[in-house]
């Protein structure tokens, strides 16, 4: 009985495999990984951009600054 359930399903797994190959298919996964990748690739340059933009130095260095500097009042 299992060696029955077994040879199905190989046969029904390689005729999935068979149809997809057919349908032109192949390479899919290349394709959605390159996908992927180039998201990353624009998501790291876009973060790089912002964090040049801000200066978060010369910002830091003011609030340091109005904190050492004494207030009148």
């Amino acid at each position: 009985m299992t060696r029955t359930f077994v040879r199905t399903q190989v046969a029904v797994q390689k005729a999935f495999e068979r149809r997809a190959l057919a349908r032109g298919e192949a390479g899919q996964g290349t394709l959605e990984f390159l996908g992927i990748a180039m998201i990353a690739v624009v998501l790291v340059g876009a973060i790089v951009w912002a964090v040049n933009q801000f200066n978060l130095a010369s910002k830091v260095q003011e609030q340091l600054n109005q904190i050492g500097t004494p207030q009148g009042g």
